[in-house]
């Protein structure tokens, strides 16, 4: 069951318009996020050739295979890459296992008061 409200991507009816409601915007901050992690990404280029000290495995002293990933070029940006890719995989995974029914709020439960009151009088119904 589809509910119509009206409106499609902007303003609910009667509101002034936002700041990202106009798409103009959103387009300028996506734009301004991947030129933030582009410019990142680069910078590794200025740290290429200098010695990168890797953090996994320093307190055994053995080099691991992770250890050896660390210092690629652009390994904490495809890192990263992958996690989101991962973490919103895993979200629509969880969303179907804990969505409920759209009418779920709005269907006709029985009301327990009058469970209660059935079983005590209409007096202790509110308990005063």
């Amino acid at each position: 069951m589809s509910h119509d409200h009206g409106h499609h991507g902007g303003p609910p009816p009667g509101e002034a318009p936002r700041w990202l409601d106009n798409p103009a915007n959103i387009k300028k901050l996506t734009r301004g996020f991947f030129g933030v992690a582009a410019l990142l990404f680069l910078a590794d280029i200025v740290w290429f050739f200098a010695h990168k000290h890797a953090t996994f495995g320093h307190e055994t002293g053995e080099r691991t295979t992770v250890q050896s990933m660390e210092t690629w070029f652009g390994f904490y940006s495809i890192y990263a890459f992958v996690g989101i890719i991962v973490l919103v995989v895993l979200s629509v995974g969880l969303r179907q296992l804990v969505m409920q029914p759209e009418d779920f709020y709005s269907r006709d439960y029985p009301d327990p008061e009058d469970e209660f009151a059935g079983e005590h009088g209409a007096e202790d119904k509110h308990h005063g």
